[in-house]
């Protein structure tokens, strides 16, 4: 008996499709509006209601402003490093990424200059969001099968990918050398224990992702507290042994071959994301153009799906029988 196609899930709605960035951070654009009409509310004052000597008006309009720049842009930057700075638009094409759109299995590379400034005091505070689709694991099997990677080698942060042999996603994050906890032993990880830190780089592990169906990951890097949620829910949570590295140069997709699917709507934030915000990027579901693209290369393959073979072996292994469904 022929297995059948695989069904893709297809959710009915999803983000705006296409590439679009957002250049400047609304927060900041509010604060220099707002410092703006305070140092036209200042010059009104001293320079036409004031009856000062011009001297004087001048060096007290010059001390307000820069008191009122100070206030302004203070509390902007701390409230950013609270909260987050600018995020991106969707950094991927409408149609999402594959070993084969991904230059030749070079990876797609999203320029830094598109990607928000991390947030924080220590600068290490973001997150990233995507959707994905993985056919299969016989793409590459017993090679690691990278998702995306910001940095290099021994220096990056993230380094997202999955495993060589099993369904499992892997958030690789290169912290400062010399870290508590490095260079072999494991460090703590609050929600379940799949982690490892070995040669000043932690791993934080998620098992049993989902084939043939598009679920969604969403990484969260707050200080030394990495949070991983798919399909919206806090699936992982580790401790990194040390301070994150910081992580510079292109953002690269489905870089080395990728993997055997579909790399979609990936939204990239200067902040830690909350699980609100996991969640409402979960229930925006997919690019819809994403979801048909794959829908019709699924369908075009041979068979779509697994056989299954069972066989009668003798004493020695040797099959004496077998059938294949």
């Amino acid at each position: 008996m022929s297995s059948t196609t695989p069904t893709v899930v297809a959710p009915q709605k999803g983000p705006a499709s296409g590439v679009s960035v957002t250049v400047m951070d609304n927060g900041f654009v509010i604060a220099t509006v707002i410092f703006g009409v305070a140092v036209l509310g200042l010059g009104y004052y001293y320079f036409f209601r004031s009856e000062d000597p011009f001297t004087t008006r001048l060096t007290w309009f010059a001390i307000a402003v820069a008191v009122m720049a100070l206030i302004t842009y203070g509390v902007y930057f701390i409230y950013s490093g609270a909260t987050g700075g600018a995020s991106t638009g969707n950094l991927t094409p409408a149609a999402g990424v594959n070993p084969t759109t991904a230059n030749s299995g070079n990876g797609l590379a999203v320029p830094g200059s598109s990607l928000p400034v991390a947030a924080g005091t220590s600068g290490a505070n973001y997150g990233v969001q995507w959707w994905m689709y993985v056919q299969d694991w016989n793409y590459k099997f017993g090679q690691q099968k990278d998702v995306i990677m910001l940095g290099s080698v021994g220096k990056s942060n993230p380094h997202v990918y999955l495993d060589s042999v099993d369904n499992t996603l892997c958030v690789l994050v290169n912290v400062m050398s010399g870290a508590s906890g490095a260079s072999g032993s494991s460090a703590p990880s609050p929600v379940g224990s799949d982690g490892s830190a070995v040669d000043d780089k932690f791993t934080c592990k998620v098992k049993n992702v989902p084939l043939q169906t598009w679920f969604s990951v969403s990484v969260s890097v707050n200080g030394r507290n990495v949070d991983i949620y798919q399909d919206g829910l806090l699936v992982r949570s580790c401790l990194l042994p040390g301070v994150p590295q910081t992580a510079s140069g292109d953002l690269i997709l489905m870089g080395n071959g990728g993997y055997s699917g579909n790399l979609a709507g990936l939204y990239a934030y200067g902040r830690a994301l909350t699980p609100s915000d996991a969640m409402a990027f979960f229930s925006a579901g997919p690019p819809a153009a994403a979801v048909s693209a794959t829908a019709a290369s699924v369908a075009t393959l041979p068979s779509g799906g697994y056989n299954v073979k069972l066989a009668v072996v003798d004493a020695t292994g040797q099959e004496i029988n077998k059938y294949t469904f």
